[in-house]
Parts: structure tokens; C-alpha cells; sequence
């Protein structure tokens, strides 16, 4: 799966939110854009905290619900729960997925619908 990422930094973060990381912050604030997709691990932790801190910075977080992590359902219920009333985007890998591509018809698009399939 590694050799997927080829070229793309790795950033090692010890702050549950990445909002606390400088390096990441830096990173984020050079690209200028107002959506961030969110995925990651412990919905009510890393997720969670991240996108509050996303939102008191006016980013708008599209956080997508089947790719984060919870040990507990229950976790994971009240986590997007509370995302959703705070204001972020509660979406899937495939909305997400369709929503980038925004066109059908390309190489790019039958690559991504025999993924989803």
C-alpha cells in the first residue's frame, strides 16, 4: 500500500488534533483551500478534535464517515453526531470520491467506479 503514496510527505503527529502540529499547520495555511477532507483513526479523539479546531480556524472539515476508525460504535455515533451539530460536513468515500471527480466518462472515473463497485 506504501508504494500508493509515493512522493507524498509523511508527517508524524503527537497532538490528538493536527491543528496543534505547526508543521501540518504550515503546510495547510500554504495551500489555501476551505474544505478539508478528514479521515483518520478514533473518531472521538484524533477526528473529533481536529475537526473542532478546523472549524475555530473557518476551514469547513468533509469528514468522511466510512474511512475513520473507533474501537466503540457507540464512539463513533456520538463523535460524528457532535461533528455534524458543530458544523462540518458528514459525507462517504464514495460522495467524496464522485464529488472530486466531477465528471463521468474519463479513465479516471471508470478506475474509480470499478473501486466502489
Amino acid at each position: 500500500m506504501r508504494e500508493l503514496f509515493t512522493g507524498v510527505p509523511v508527517m508524524e503527529k503527537l497532538a490528538f488534533s493536527c491543528c496543534e502540529d505547526n508543521p501540518f499547520m504550515e503546510k495547510l495555511t500554504a495551500l489555501d483551500k476551505k474544505f478539508i477532507v478528514i479521515t483518520g483513526i478514533e473518531a472521538h479523539v484524533c477526528v473529533l478534535q481536529t475537526t473542532i479546531d478546523l472549524l475555530e480556524k473557518n476551514y469547513i472539515p468533509v469528514v468522511v464517515k466510512d474511512c475513520i476508525s473507533f474501537r466503540k460504535m457507540n464512539d463513533k455515533a456520538m463523535a460524528i453526531n457532535r461533528m455534524r451539530r458543530m458544523g462540518a460536513i458528514i459525507t462517504t468515500y464514495e460522495s467524496v470520491l464522485f464529488e472530486l471527480l466531477r465528471f463521468s466518462g474519463s479513465e479516471e472515473f471508470k478506475a474509480i467506479s470499478r473501486l466502489v463497485k
